[in-house]
């Protein structure tokens, strides 16, 4: 497992969390980061708890403004094959901002601009 070093903005210190491709939190990696006392970020499969949440997310209105567009909304999930809840962050792009249409897989903010 490779470490990936973060320094968040305004941060003196750097954090360093295991860079895990391919774990989509999966619990044996899970147990070794907790009992190491190592913080994780891990991306989830979107399974159909996950998509459960996401969906029952999207429906409330205290998503907060994580900067660039995009906005964050923390909750807790067991997934089946976890031992008990985790804490989660879900991200998304802000409404305003999200591409519509034929665009809807690339960020308006990063297209170059047209010409007149």
């Amino acid at each position: 497992m490779t470490r990936l070093r973060l320094r968040p903005a305004g941060c003196l210190a750097a954090v360093y969390l295991p860079a895990v491709g391919c774990a989509y939190g999966v619990e044996t990696i899970l147990l070794q980061c907790e009992e190491r006392g190592v913080p994780y970020l891990f991306k989830l499969k979107h399974t159909l708890n996950v998509k459960r949440l996401v969906q029952t997310s999207l429906r409330q209105s205290h998503w907060e403004e994580a900067g660039e567009g995009w906005q964050c909304l923390e909750s807790v999930l067991q997934l089946k094959g976890w031992s008990r809840m985790r804490r989660v962050i879900l991200v998304r792009e802000s409404p305003a901002v999200a591409p519509v249409g034929g665009q809807k897989r690339r960020r308006q903010d990063h297209l170059e601009p047209r010409s007149p």
